[in-house]
C-alpha cells in the first residue's frame, strides 16, 4: 500500500510538471496567433501556412536551420534574432519546444484579419 501512495504521488507530480512545461509553450505563441490555431483546429485546416516572426535567443546554425527545415518552416528574412517564416499551422507549437525559439509572433497581416473579423452577436 505504501508503494501505490508513493507512486500515486511521483505520477501527480510529474503530471503537474508536464501541465506547467505546456503552458510555458504556450506562452511562447502570440495571443493573435493563438485565437488563429484555434480557428484553424476547429476547421481541421492545420494544414494551413502561415506567415510568422520568429525570435530567437541565438543565432541560427545550419543545425538550427536544419531543425527548422524537418517542421516545413522556411525563413524568408532574417535581422539578428528575428526571423519571418512560413510554416503550416501545425508546426507552431511543435517548434516551440526548442530552447532556440524565444517567441513567436503573427505576422501583421494576420493580426489585421483578427482585428478586423467581426465578433459573432452569440459571441462564438
Amino acid at each position: 500500500m505504501k508503494h501505490f501512495i508513493v507512486f500515486t504521488s511521483l505520477v501527480i507530480a510529474l503530471l503537474s510538471c508536464l501541465r506547467c512545461k505546456e503552458e510555458k509553450l504556450i506562452q511562447k505563441v502570440d495571443p493573435v496567433l493563438r485565437i488563429e490555431l484555434q480557428d484553424l483546429e476547429q476547421r481541421k485546416q492545420l494544414d494551413t501556412p502561415l506567415l510568422v516572426l520568429i525570435k530567437a535567443n541565438e543565432d541560427f546554425t545550419d543545425v538550427h536551420r536544419a531543425i527548422l527545415k524537418k517542421y516545413d518552416v522556411t525563413l524568408h528574412a532574417s535581422i539578428a534574432h528575428i526571423h519571418t517564416a512560413s510554416m503550416p499551422a501545425s508546426s507552431i507549437y511543435k517548434i516551440t519546444r526548442f530552447r532556440f525559439i524565444e517567441y513567436i509572433e503573427a505576422s501583421k497581416d494576420l493580426m489585421r484579419k483578427q482585428l478586423l473579423t467581426p465578433v459573432p452577436a452569440n459571441g462564438k
